[in-house]
């Protein structure tokens, strides 16, 4: 698999203390690929819609820290986790960032390709073990 290039993943926590939701950003190298989607649609007004789909793999040797979304939800609340998922609702932006985000419109002042996860896939045991996942703004 081609590493071409590095995404950041901020994945979604509920403060105990405050209950309200805080992201969390993790950065690893991965293969990243966007389509773009257009469609003539009848509803709602009509016209072309387009979209930006976004698939991303992250291959197995860059998934140190990793734990699937079921046992990072029974994770206990802690602002130095190290500990990292990849979740639907999630959010993600190309590149290194260091942002503290509250919600996809602070990844939106970026200017840089950006969604919320809307698909993932644990691929680890074929013969290119990776998780991918995907998302559109």
């Amino acid at each position: 698999m081609i590493i071409n290039a590095k995404v950041t993943i901020y994945n979604r926590r509920i403060n105990p203390d405050t209950k309200k939701v805080e992201y969390w950003g993790h950065v690893s190298s991965c293969h990243y690929y966007c389509e773009n989607k257009v469609i003539i649609s009848d509803k709602e007004g009509g016209g072309l819609k387009y979209a930006d789909v976004y698939k991303i793999r992250i291959p197995e040797v860059y998934l140190e820290g990793y734990v699937p979304p079921d046992e990072y939800m029974k994770l206990s609340y802690n602002t130095k986790m190290t500990a990292w998922t990849v979740d639907k609702g999630d959010l993600f932006i190309l590149g290194e960032h260091n942002l503290r985000i509250k919600g996809i419109s602070d990844l939106q002042k970026t200017l840089r390709p950006y969604g919320c996860v809307d698909n993932y896939g644990d691929n680890r045991k074929g013969g290119i073990p990776h998780i991918r996942f995907g998302g559109c703004r």
